[in-house]
């Protein structure tokens, strides 16, 4: 374990290189983790572990290309969870992200007074609530049907994986103490 902790492009844990993966990665992003000219912080450090990393890259890639829920709104519910969870390195990497899927700013920055403000539609009010059951582990019946109602079945169960995702990701993160940097376009998931 590193001494004297923290700061920008810090970890509780040494980062890995590229290069000591190379080879050691099994999984099916390996490929396109390894070509960027330097991990994300979130990679170099879980690659201590790089069975564990590349199962954390299949399921993450996965639950960020193959989904058919919005991916605008998925990201709007990483940043909520990131804000709530008080997760700065899932922030700051997911706010590039939503910026990039053109989810307007005055979004990005209300997120966290969704149900006091007059920004979000049906839909995302009807995610964000459930997000937000899911973080205190409060989740009523009527709240997912709220969301099943509006985007059915299988896109509530991407809606789903994505908020406990990153519930598990904001854990991650500020366990190692990660810190937002400017990151490669490696994402952070």
């Amino acid at each position: 374990m590193r001494s004297g902790v923290g700061g920008a492009g810090m970890s509780r844990l040494e980062h890995v290189s590229a290069a000591d993966l190379d080879g050691r990665l099994t999984s099916k992003y390996a490929a396109e983790v390894l070509a960027s000219d330097r991990l994300s912080d979130l990679y170099a450090t879980l690659g201590n572990s790089p069975e564990m990393l590349s199962a954390w890259l299949d399921f993450a890639w996965d639950l960020r290309f193959v989904p058919t829920s919005p991916r605008a709104l998925r990201e709007l519910l990483i940043l909520l969870v990131g804000a709530r969870r008080s997760a700065p390195y899932c922030i700051a990497a997911h706010r590039r992200m939503a910026v990039a899927e053109s989810v307007p700013q005055a979004k990005i920055d209300a997120v966290v007074r969704w149900p006091d403000e007059d920004y979000f539609d049906a839909t995302e009010r009807a995610c964000l609530a459930l997000a937000d059951a899911m973080l205190v582990g409060a989740v009523e019946d009527s709240t997912l049907q709220d969301v099943i109602d509006l985007l059915g079945e299988a896109q509530a169960v991407e809606i789903v994986l994505t908020v406990a995702f990153y519930m598990m990701v904001a854990a991650v993160t500020t366990t190692f103490d990660l810190q937002p940097t400017q990151e490669p376009s490696s994402p952070s998931g």
